[in-house]
């Protein structure tokens, strides 16, 4: 393999696919072998610390729409939720939303909370993991 940023002529062609980057790879090797640049795969524990990252992030932006949706609806009833952090979300949007829609909110809420647990034993199972 050879890391494509570093090979000289790395210009886009038109007319790109595997069977004619194999072709260029092989013509190069043969002439000069030195200018192809060996890729260094990250090692294990980096790829596992960047899959919690993801992991994480993709908890976190779930949680953001689902709170996102949940104010929208309370809304879209007349009645509005007052600012709280993610964590404390559930907890205190319980009290605040009309009881008309409470229970039919209370799905979201309760995926908010779960969500929000995940996303700290997430972290905390990171960080006993790191020392």
């Amino acid at each position: 393999m050879a890391n494509a940023r570093q090979m000289q002529g790395s210009k886009r062609r038109r007319r790109k696919n595997d069977r004619i980057d194999a072709n260029k790879l092989a013509r190069l090797g043969r002439m000069d072998p030195k200018s192809l640049y060996p890729i260094q795969h990250r090692s294990t524990e980096v790829r596992e610390d960047l899959l919690v990252i993801r992991v994480r992030d993709s908890l976190v932006e779930s949680r953001t729409k689902l709170i996102s949706t949940v104010r929208g609806m309370v809304k879209t009833m007349g009645a509005r939720l007052s600012g709280c952090s993610s964590v404390s979300f559930s907890r205190r949007a319980a009290d605040q939303i009309p009881h008309e829609v409470g229970e039919t909110l209370q799905p979201l809420l309760r995926l908010i909370a779960t969500l929000s647990e995940e996303i700290n034993g997430l972290r905390s199972a990171h960080r006993k993991a790191g020392q």
